[in-house]
């Protein structure tokens, strides 16, 4: 069997909005980031593009010609986006790098052999990445460079997602206690201390994202094959499904700074079932 898969970009104009229009094409391990402006930077076939949000055109982003890129992250002040490089230098390695909000002057800021998921604080101040060394860890370095400083150590089940203040990472953990439930894990970014840690309301299928005001998670859940967005409250009080999608998954999805507006990845896997036959039989 065979899989293709389709995507697209959605911009609605709120979390509760099932409508949108697609904005380009994508793939599953498609990640983008929304800039300042309200634009779009996507990762595509290992390379960097710039979308308008409002037209749909897009525009190549030059970082290290012949090197895979991807995994952008805008910083809410407007100065960097920070993103994957990877065989810099002849090395395998992929490492955090920053460029201007513009395009160009690169600075590396990490040194590892297999880091990923770089995330700008939303001070601009720091990056956080998830460090593959020895063990999985989630880590921070100085938007300008410097050694690394540990988060949590804790094993997770994805990746993370920063709260708007700052204070607080999110994501699914599995606990290997009891019923052996997967779990919410929320954590101090100054302490590393685990402050809640909370059973899922819904089946998650995808990525975790904290909500605007930093009071809730949202999540993708499944029913009859079809992804919706579910909102769970942090305080434990019942939560709600926020789109009414009625086809399609959900691999990825990022609210704009100024929250007006939701862009998502969705799409399907077409398969195909193919016959051989050993006519030396």
């Amino acid at each position: 069997m065979w899989g293709r898969i389709a995507g697209t970009f959605c911009n609605a104009a709120s979390s509760g909005s099932a409508l949108g229009r697609q904005l380009t094409t994508a793939e599953a391990s498609t990640n983008f980031t929304w800039t300042r402006d309200n634009q779009l930077i996507v990762d595509q076939q290992n390379r960097l593009n710039l979308i308008n949000a409002e037209s749909g055109d897009k525009s190549a982003i030059a970082t290290e010609e012949g090197r895979p890129n991807g995994d952008p992250s805008a910083c809410a002040d407007g100065r960097y986006v920070v993103f994957l490089l990877g065989l810099h230098g002849g090395t395998g390695n992929q490492n955090v790098w920053r460029m201007d909000s513009s395009g160009g002057n690169l600075k590396r800021l990490t040194n590892g052999k297999l880091d990923n998921y770089p995330w700008c604080s939303p001070d601009g101040r720091w990056v956080y990445y998830i460090q593959q060394a020895d063990q999985q860890s989630l880590a921070k370095v100085s938007i300008d460079g410097g050694p690394p400083q540990t988060v949590t150590d804790l094993a997770m089940s994805g990746v993370f997602d920063l709260s708007p203040d700052g204070k607080f990472v999110a994501f699914a953990m599995q606990e290997h206690a009891g019923e052996h439930k997967e779990k919410l894990a929320v954590v101090s970014t100054d302490s590393g201390q685990v402050l809640k840690r909370l059973d899922f309301e819904r089946p998650r299928v995808g990525l975790v994202r904290f909500n605007q005001d930093g009071k809730a998670v949202v999540y993708p859940t499944r029913d009859k094959g079809i992804d919706n967005l579910w909102l769970q409250p942090l305080d434990g009080s019942k939560g709600k499904q926020l789109t009414d999608f009625t086809s399609e998954r959900i691999w990825d999805f990022h609210w704009s700074f100024d929250g007006s507006k939701l862009a998502l990845v969705r799409g399907h896997t077409d398969a195909d079932v193919v016959l051989i036959r050993d006519a030396q039989q």
